[in-house]
């Protein structure tokens, strides 16, 4: 079952992510995807984690890997049909147990969208931990023309107001 989901997450990654799409000026979902891919920074966990509140697991392997590394870590829940309201509220107590990360939420049923492209609509329902250094950095290579079809809340919910 976790091969099956660690795989199905890296196609996610390389057929769509990865992919340039016109919402984004021609250029991928994430533009970085790809080479943080091949460079081994993406690391998949399985966790069939509480959606009531913070998981120790998630906590032990965040703290450790933030640490020691610069990595971006997804926590994929194996059970698709979990609450996304659920998992949305767990990803705002992480970002209150660690400030200096943004905890992105992905989901089957995720409705957050760029130009009518739903960027976080996932196989699996998960968390995806990465420094907020670290996407500051990303922003400030990238052309704003990435961001000219981002709504006020996306960029919002983004961090970027």
């Amino acid at each position: 079952m976790e091969a099956e989901i660690v795989k199905a997450l890296t196609e996610n990654l390389v057929n769509f992510i990865e992919v340039p799409h016109p919402a984004f000026a021609g250029m991928p979902v994430c533009p970085f995807a790809k080479q943080a891919r091949l460079k081994g920074l993406i690391d998949i966990k399985i966790v069939d984690f509480n959606l009531e509140e913070i998981d120790d697991r998630i906590v032990n392997v965040v703290d450790f890997y933030f640490t020691n590394h610069e990595k971006l870590i997804i926590f994929a829940h194996p059970d698709k049909h979990i609450c996304q309201i659920k998992l949305n509220r767990l990803g705002d107590l992480y970002e209150k147990r660690f400030p200096s990360l943004v905890v992105f939420r992905s989901h089957p049923l995720n409705e957050f969208q760029v130009d009518g492209l739903y960027t976080r609509r996932e196989p699996y329902p998960n968390l995806q931990f990465v420094t907020k250094q670290h996407l500051e950095e990303a922003r400030s290579r990238l052309s704003s023309k990435y961001y000219s079809k981002m709504s006020e809340d996306n960029l919002r919910e983004l961090g970027l107001l």
